[in-house]
């Protein structure tokens, strides 16, 4: 008859194996009976549940033990940084224990394997890293600051190509204008040399329509002694206009000379000017109607002045 047990308590210890439904065999991970965090190669069940078993796994078989020392060493706690609840390397210097995260440096997975490798043939350790890991840290941060900042630049970019498509549009569009402008303004007010049927537009009461020319020479030696500090440039415009074959009347009709034709061409006279000029005609012509004989041409150089005296001999 066999003995009886001792009948007493008793306490079993047994691992849990976890592995993934995968044809290829993936190696076993335990997990502690309390869940706390395991240094030197082991993990947590937070970390589980944090960032999958497969990611896990995989850094198990891709790195020593020492990468999960690194992992709980330097796992980021500040959650100003983009990096947070992944590995941080955080620059701390002399004398300052202030975690900020412009201090921090992200450790890759490729830095965590270098980092680990260093470990194994003692060039750095879980607290402090080598000066070639520091560089590769350094320059991993550039790398995504650089990436994150790239659109920007594109989409700046593009906004500054844009603008100047626009700029050049608008300059475009104005110039067109300018020229359809001035080109409609050389067809309407043509010079009057150029024109074939110069304006004539004389009254029919006499004497002004039998000897325009005269009348006009007349005129301006008057208007040009009634006004004498501006006499010289009275006459010099009275010349001018003689040899345009302008007369009193058509000077006087607004619709024959127009502010546009005086001011901005051919003629480039200011507006007041013209007006003076129409004043004096208004002026001139009743005392040339009452006394006729009172009125000298004076001496006139013109174009026309041999071919009138031609008529009348």
């Amino acid at each position: 008859m066999p003995a009886a047990w001792p009948k007493k308590t008793c306490n079993i210890d047994f691992d849990l194996f976890l592995a993934p439904n995968q044809p290829d065999p993936i190696p076993q991970v335990a997990a502690s009976s309390g869940g706390s965090s395991r240094v030197g190669g082991r993990l947590t069940a937070t970390r589980i549940q944090e960032e999958g078993l497969q990611s896990v796994l995989a850094e198990e078989v891709a790195t020593s033990g020492q990468t999960m020392g690194i992992i709980d060493r330097w796992r980021c706690t500040n959650d100003a940084c983009e990096n947070y609840h992944k590995v941080c390397w955080v620059f701390k210097q002399e004398d300052r224990h202030l975690d900020r995260f412009e201090n921090h440096y992200p450790v890759s997975r490729d830095l965590l394997r270098m980092w680990d490798r260093e470990i194994s043939v003692e060039k750095s350790t879980v607290q402090e890293p080598s000066d070639n890991i520091k560089i590769a840290l350094k320059r991993e941060r550039q790398r995504r600051e650089a990436e994150r900042q790239a659109p920007r630049a594109t989409a700046a970019t593009a906004a500054t190509a844009v603008i100047d498509q626009l700029k050049v549009l608008t300059e475009l569009i104005i110039a067109n204008s300018l020229q359809a402008t001035l080109a409609q303004q050389q067809q309407s007010y043509q010079p009057l040399s150029q024109r074939t049927d110069p304006p004539q537009r004389r009254s029919p009461e006499s004497p002004f329509d039998n000897h325009p020319k005269s009348t006009m020479r007349r005129f301006f030696t008057w208007w040009a002694s009634q006004e004498e500090a501006n006499g010289s440039e009275l006459l010099e415009l009275g010349g001018r206009l003689i040899d345009d074959d302008w007369d009193l009347n058509s000077l006087l009709d607004s619709s024959c000379l127009t502010q546009s034709m005086w001011a901005d061409g051919p003629y480039y006279y200011p507006y007041g000017r013209l007006a003076r000029l129409r004043r004096a005609i208004k002026r001139f012509k009743p005392l040339y109607k009452a006394h006729p004989d009172d009125f000298l041409e004076g001496e006139w150089v013109t174009e026309y002045n041999e071919e009138e005296e031609e008529e009348e001999e």
